[in-house]
């Protein structure tokens, strides 16, 4: 694993130069902001990990798959919201 781009603050380390996805600085950003909003919200620390791995350590198929074995196992209500995309 190389640390090329690693950078300070809250801004996201991106460790995993060999994923074939690649997300752009704007995606950073708005997961950041996600992430920001989930933990004033009090979230889980695994979710916040999840979140904040996706477009750098995880790519977006892994990571669906984790939320989704997430909210399998831990969901305490049934969703309302549309799985239709």
């Amino acid at each position: 694993m190389e640390a090329k781009d690693l950078k300070v603050g809250l801004e996201i380390v991106n460790f995993n130069k060999n994923m074939e996805e690649k997300f752009t600085e704007i995606h950073h950003q708005i997961t950041i902001e996600f992430g920001k909003i989930l933990s004033s919200l009090g979230a889980n620390s695994g979710v916040m990990a999840l979140m904040m791995s996706w477009g750098d350590t995880q790519d977006s198929e892994s990571t669906l798959e984790m939320l989704k074995d997430y909210n399998q196992k831990y969901s305490t209500s049934k969703s309302t919201i549309s799985t239709h995309v």
